[in-house]
């Protein structure tokens, strides 16, 4: 069983994380610079790049079927498919690689949720700002009267016993 073309596979898997942790990097410092067309244009650049991720991990899906000639699920886990069908010899190298992967992943995780909770705060901050700005309906101090109702007689009196 050849695994040549699912080495292929996983290093193209590898380097689709490494572009997209590098753009979600750069989009970091646009958010902290607060340059929103920079952000625009990172977050167009990301698309294709995810299209691709998306093909290759179907590509990846399908291979792993085909090696296993059906004994091992599509969406088998890449842990599960180096212990059955990886020789023992290349184990390594497989693990090696996994570990690139895995690596990859998660600096890419760490990195969007970072820019998320960056935007979070900067919207947050916006609309504190337009509350700010917009104008609010005056209202009385505790003097005056309520809903235009013109106060009674008597509670213009003044008790003079007290």
């Amino acid at each position: 069983m050849s695994t040549q073309s699912m080495k292929t596979i996983v290093q193209q898997l590898i380097d689709l994380h490494v572009r997209l942790s590098q753009l979600a990097a750069e989009k970091t410092e646009a958010i902290k610079a607060g340059d929103v067309s920079a952000v625009d244009k990172l977050t167009k650049q990301e698309i294709p790049l995810v299209e691709k991720l998306q093909e290759t991990e179907r590509l990846r899906s399908e291979e792993t079927a085909r090696l296993s000639s059906g004994d091992l699920r599509a969406d088998g886990t890449f842990r599960t498919w180096i212990a059955r069908f990886v020789p023992e010899d290349a184990r390594m190298e497989w693990d090696n690689l996994y570990k690139q992967l895995k690596d990859a992943v998660y600096t890419l995780k760490k990195a969007n949720q970072l820019n998320q909770e960056m935007l979070a705060q900067s919207l947050q901050f916006v609309r504190l700002n337009l509350n700010l700005l917009q104008p609010q309906p005056l209202q009385p101090a505790g003097y005056g009267h309520r809903g235009g109702k013109q106060p009674s007689a008597f509670s213009r009196r003044i008790d003079s016993r007290a």
